[in-house]
């Protein structure tokens, strides 16, 4: 079945660069359905387990800049703010001002979060071989070699858009 047969619709024409961007979306939603089956038995989302990631093991004892956190979550970071709030309410991270300017918060993970985090890793892990599995690893690797020469430029002009934002908000 192709990808438009899947979407349930019919091109005008049957496109390559088309067809090539929606099987990316489309699997990439499938895997984020999966994982989100997966960690709701921890009371997480991938979102959140993004988030946990993150600040566990990039923002380790000093904590990350909540504006950080947003620019790094492989998930969109639309509602960083709530995303965090919900976690320090399950007391699974902590919010603290830095001295140095009080409109910065910096986000460390509790020892309450951490314990999630190191409970779920092995199914985390096994969650993604089962989800890889049906590619060997040469496969992999060469969809790793793929995806990479496609991200590369976009996260090139991604972060020359931030760049841009940084200017125009000093």
């Amino acid at each position: 079945m192709s990808i438009f047969q899947e979407m349930g619709f019919k091109p005008q024409k049957e496109n390559v660069h088309e067809a090539a961007l929606y099987n990316i979306a489309r699997t990439f939603t499938l895997f984020n359905r999966s994982f989100a089956r997966c960690y709701g038995r921890f009371g997480l989302t991938p979102a959140k387990l993004n988030v946990l990631m993150l600040v566990k093991h990039l923002g380790q004892e000093q904590g990350l800049p909540q504006r950080e956190i947003a620019r790094r979550l492989i998930i969109s970071g639309s509602d960083v703010t709530g995303l965090i709030d919900r976690l320090e309410k399950a007391d699974l991270l902590t919010r603290k001002v830095t001295s140095k300017d009080r409109r910065v918060k910096l986000v460390t993970i509790s020892s309450k979060g951490s314990a999630l985090l190191d409970k779920l890793w092995p199914v985390h892990m096994e969650q993604v071989e089962q989800l890889m599995s049906p590619l060997p690893k040469r496969q992999q690797q060469k969809l790793i070699h793929l995806l990479t020469k496609l991200r590369l430029p976009l996260q090139k002009a991604d972060s020359v858009s931030d760049d841009q934002k940084t200017e125009r908000d000093e």
